[in-house]
């Protein structure tokens, strides 16, 4: 089977699920390490490890104002904790992790979409 591309199809957040506008080009993160090789004075070189915490950024969710949409992504953004989320790609695959809303959530009343970050700590998982 080819590799799929296309936009994510939808996020669920906290057990609410958002159908994702399909020119939203969601990039993401799985978490993990990012590696940086440094020199040493005689010429070889140490790794240096980074942990990096997953992310999804650049996502506009269809936000439904009558049915609360709005308020209920600020509710999480205000949030202490993490809480689940799932991400569904144009493949069908599905990614869980649990983490927070990062960016402020922007609601674009023409496009009826709110504009969202997302990350958390460990890895996104595939399902």
């Amino acid at each position: 089977m080819p590799a799929v591309g296309g936009s994510i199809s939808a996020i669920n957040l906290d057990g609410r699920n958002f159908t994702v506008a399909s020119d939203s080009d969601g990039q993401r993160s799985l978490g993990g390490s990012t590696n940086t090789v440094e020199p040493n004075g005689d010429n070889t070189a140490r790794l240096i490890k980074t942990a990096n915490t997953w992310k999804v950024t650049d996502l506009d969710v269809i936000t439904d104002n009558f049915n609360g949409d709005g308020e209920f992504l600020q509710n999480l953004a205000d949030g202490n904790d993490f809480f689940p989320v799932a991400v569904t790609y144009a493949d069908g695959s599905i990614y869980n992790g649990t983490g927070q809303i990062t960016d402020e959530p922007i609601y674009s009343s023409a496009k009826a979409t709110t504009a969202l970050g997302l990350a958390g700590g460990g890895k996104m998982v595939k399902q």
